[in-house]
């Protein structure tokens, strides 16, 4: 019984004590996931590179087809994007955008908690219909969902006015908002050839 006791103190002691803790996990959560994703996309990208064009094999099934190479790499370009900015927010230094937050901002806070799992459910989404690139619909439809909460997410943090008014967040903010707008639109391109 004491040993149980001691247990519960120290999940206690694990466990988040503000609003901004539990983004803050959430995000190192969601970064992984995109993390892990970028790397699955990236060993796919490699192997239909390194092809030898032999994909009647039917152990290859792995492989992307040439189109469906085009769209993953600018679904990498996505990822990549997504995945600098949320690790943008959890840096300790001035342009660490949730450090400028405190918890008396818990609403938005509560939003960017909301659109934080909604883009790592669009990611892991994305990841999962990898292989189903040769739909150019869906790939479309993942990558737009994907965008769509990212835009989203970077929308609500400039509702914060220490975020809006810092040079360095929102530079950070358009610079990744235009990548990820420039990545798409090519995409939507490629899949209307």
């Amino acid at each position: 019984l004491t040993g149980v006791a001691w247990t519960a103190c120290a999940n206690l002691k694990a466990m988040p004590l503000t609003n901004k803790d539990i983004i803050l996990g959430e995000l190192g959560r969601t970064c992984g996931t995109v993390r892990d994703a970028m790397e699955e996309l990236s060993t796919a990208i490699q192997t239909a590179e390194s092809a030898s064009g032999d994909t009647d094999d039917e152990f290859e099934l792995d492989v992307l087809e040439p189109e469906a190479l085009a769209l993953a790499r600018q679904l990498m370009v996505i990822f990549k994007a997504t995945n600098s900015f949320l690790s943008g927010l959890t840096t300790t230094t001035e342009t660490g955008l949730l450090y400028t937050l405190n918890d008396a901002d818990t609403p938005l806070l509560e939003e960017i908690l909301r659109s934080v799992c909604g883009i790592a459910a669009s990611v892991d989404d994305a990841a999962c219909g990898l292989y189903m690139f040769e739909d150019r619909a869906t790939a479309l439809k993942l990558a737009s969902a994907l965008c769509d909460r990212t835009l989203q997410l970077f929308s609500t943090m400039l509702k914060h006015s220490s975020i809006a008014s810092s040079k360095p967040a929102s530079q950070r903010i358009s610079l990744a908002q235009e990548l990820i707008c420039k990545s798409f639109t090519e995409m939507q391109n490629k899949v209307k050839k």
